[in-house]
């Protein structure tokens, strides 16, 4: 673990930073607040490392380089993500269109038998409607 992973901050943090990163550590794990002796003594000496210039300067050259960030390859082809209707319907969308057609026959029958005229118009509408649907199914 570094010096900086031990006060976190980043290599290229400024002197401020490294003082409050520094005063907020030593309240987390000083020995008479209740935190570890050993945690406390690294703290204090990644503290005196990389506040003091030259020395922090000597620590950085210390420091294995990272190594360079992985090169992004695009995949060969792209993903075909799916309509709206088909990722809200998953893998139910048979079960589902059934569902529907079956609550549309019984409201069918339940207008039949409280209004003739109005079953006659929901009949209609209601067949309008899944032609509809069964026509963008097929075209998907």
């Amino acid at each position: 673990m570094t010096f900086y992973q031990i006060l976190g901050v980043s290599p290229n943090a400024q002197p401020d930073e490294i003082e409050q990163a520094f005063k907020r550590r030593v309240k987390l794990h000083h020995p008479d607040k209740g935190g570890q002796a050993d945690r406390f003594i690294r703290v204090r000496e990644a503290y005196e490392t990389l506040s003091d210039p030259a020395r922090r300067a000597r620590y950085d050259a210390t420091l294995p380089k990272a190594p360079p960030p992985p090169i992004y390859v695009p995949p060969l082809e792209p993903r075909q993500r799916p309509t709206y209707a088909r990722r809200w319907l998953g893998v139910w969308e048979p079960t589902v269109m059934a569902s529907l057609w079956l609550v549309m026959a019984i409201m069918l029958v339940v207008a039949a038998l409280l209004q003739p005229p109005m079953a006659l118009w929901f009949g209609i509408c209601s067949g309008l409607s899944f032609a509809a649907a069964a026509l963008q199914k097929r075209v998907r």
